[in-house]
């Protein structure tokens, strides 16, 4: 069972005022961070400003639609839509896009209270996925890398990796990470004039000298 966190931030993109008060009032009952907007592009703004933990979307905003709002929140900012009649187009498109459900008005309290606990909670798990995702991209990058510049079998790259990680008591994702910017760095620098200074390394000891990738002249 996951937990509720404590004071999620909640934007509301709505035009209605009267909608807007009674839902605001009712997340903040529950102890929720609630920020509105009245339009799209104020919306837009506070969610770039603000990053919320779960937005609700009207689609019928009075400058812009709904479904280019969700365009821009896919993948970033978990939402749940909420329109007049459910008309199918527009639900399919946002939940193509990845909204996390819809909602109907007139909207019931009790109802909506519901969605946003398990939409927070699915909007959670999604981020934890797409991180995890990422981290496991980044680990394979790294691993192609040793692979190709030592000549080493995956599982010995990937074990040079561990070992790295384990000696500097470093999470696994942020070594293959730190691979990747000095494999990227060791690059730019080649291109540059001899003698361009290189940063320290945050993990101590040299990872390029620690994995063999091939350095750049002595200044």
């Amino acid at each position: 069972m996951h937990k509720q966190r404590k004071n999620a931030k909640i934007l509301i993109i709505e035009d209605s005022e009267t909608v807007r008060i009674v839902l605001a009032a009712a997340l903040r009952n529950a102890d929720y961070d609630v920020i509105e907007a009245a339009d799209g592009m104020t919306g837009l703004m506070l969610a770039e400003r603000w990053m919320p933990d779960l937005a609700i979307l009207d689609l019928h905003l009075p400058d812009m639609p709904g479904v280019e709002i969700a365009r821009l929140f896919h993948q970033r900012i978990p939402y749940l839509v909420l329109t007049m009649d459910a008309e199918y187009e527009q639900v399919k498109k946002c939940t193509d896009l990845g909204a996390l459900g819809y909602l109907v008005k007139p909207i019931v309290i009790e109802d909506v209270m519901r969605y946003i606990h398990i939409a927070l909670r699915r909007g959670w798990e999604n981020l934890h996925l797409r991180n995890a995702l990422r981290e496991t991209q980044t680990v394979c990058k790294a691993v192609g890398i040793l692979m190709a510049h030592q000549q080493l079998s995956e599982e010995a790259a990937y074990q040079k990796l561990v070992s790295f990680a384990t000696a500097h008591r470093q999470r696994l994702a942020v070594i293959a990470s730190e691979v990747l910017k000095e494999f990227h760095d060791l690059i730019g620098v080649e291109k540059k004039p001899v003698g361009t200074a290189r940063k320290a390394n945050k993990a101590g000891d040299s990872i390029a000298e620690w994995f063999n990738l091939p350095l750049p002249p002595a200044g």
